[in-house]
């Protein structure tokens, strides 16, 4: 770990740089070596300064090492500064949306599935984006990639253990979630000696199943009081408002996109958004593209989202 004696010193070269203009030679091999007991590091030779080496020579005077652009080890990471695309503002909330369907393998070759391209999701994520929200979205396998978009980073999951642990890491940041993504029911139970690869001369094969864990409502038990968490009902046309609104008592969710099944494979869709209030809306158009859809949601969610900040403050 470095003290603060190697801070301490690197701004008071700083300071000896502004203040004595004249080259100092041994001032700067005395930096170097200090650099070397602090941090570990390698002081190069003067033609080839090596990081922070190079940082502190800049600041002395007149070294020989007076780049202009320190060069970082690649075992370290670096933050960009913010572009104006991306610069969050006072009015710019962290959207956590997710997107696409789960692969839970069978062996190292094969897997359990579902038809869902992802495609609602990433237009979430693009709409909250458009409307100058900070999103990180959560990809699925077999998924249509998405345009790039300045406000929107974009990380890749396969089976619902790898989302649900991107979901605990990731979701006490930001203040909304959208989950959008169709995570499987049911698991095969992997049995530990068994087989890389089931081969079909092996004959008859049973699968045997297990429930996944609910990754929406595990994350009701995460102490963030002021996210909103909303999810999605994919239910047949005549029970989907019922199981949407057990759904959403079930998993504790802030609000519920009641879903219907034929909207998997149809370039359009008519969802209902169901509040936990018990107040409900519908898009004024009715049946609507996807796109069209996720940006009247969003405009709901983000206002949702922040009467439920209000609200809680003003108590």
């Amino acid at each position: 770990m470095i003290s603060p004696s190697f801070f301490r010193t690197f701004l008071a070269t700083k300071r000896l740089r502004s203040s004595n203009p004249i080259p100092d030679p041994g001032a700067e091999e005395t930096c170097r070596r200090f650099v070397t007991r602090e941090t570990g590091l390698p002081a190069d030779p003067l033609d080839r300064p090596s990081w922070p080496a190079q940082t502190l020579s800049m600041a002395l005077p007149g070294g020989r090492c007076n780049h202009p652009t320190p060069i970082a080890p690649s075992n370290m990471m670096t933050n960009p500064p913010s572009t104006p695309e991306t610069a969050p503002t006072s009015r710019s909330l962290r959207v956590l949306v997710t997107a696409g369907p789960t692969w839970e393998p069978v062996d190292d070759v094969r897997y359990l599935g579902n038809r869902s391209s992802g495609r609602l999701g990433a237009e979430l994520a693009r709409a909250a984006g458009d409307l100058g929200h900070l999103v990180t979205l959560l990809r699925g396998p077999g998924t249509i990639d998405p345009s790039p978009h300045p406000r929107i980073s974009e990380i890749r999951f396969q089976s619902a253990t790898d989302l649900d642990q991107e979901l605990r890491n990731r979701w006490p940041a930001h203040d909304l979630l959208v989950m959008a993504a169709a995570v499987a029911d049911f698991r095969p139970v992997r049995i530990p000696d068994a087989p890389r690869k089931i081969r079909r001369s092996d004959g008859t094969h049973s699968l045997e199943l297990e429930p996944v864990p609910d990754l929406l409502a595990g994350l009701a038990e995460l102490e963030h009081p002021e996210g909103t968490r909303v999810g999605f009902a994919l239910e047949p046309t005549e029970d989907l408002l019922k199981a949407a609104r057990a759904k959403l008592v079930r998993k504790d969710l802030h609000a519920i996109v009641a879903n219907p099944l034929e909207t998997m494979d149809s370039e359009r869709i008519l969802g209902t958004l169901l509040v936990r209030d018990g107040t409900e809306a519908r898009p004024p158009a009715g049946s609507m593209s996807k796109s069209g859809f996720a940006e009247w949601l969003i405009a709901r969610l983000v206002e949702l989202h922040r009467s439920r900040v209000d609200g809680n403050r003003d108590r």
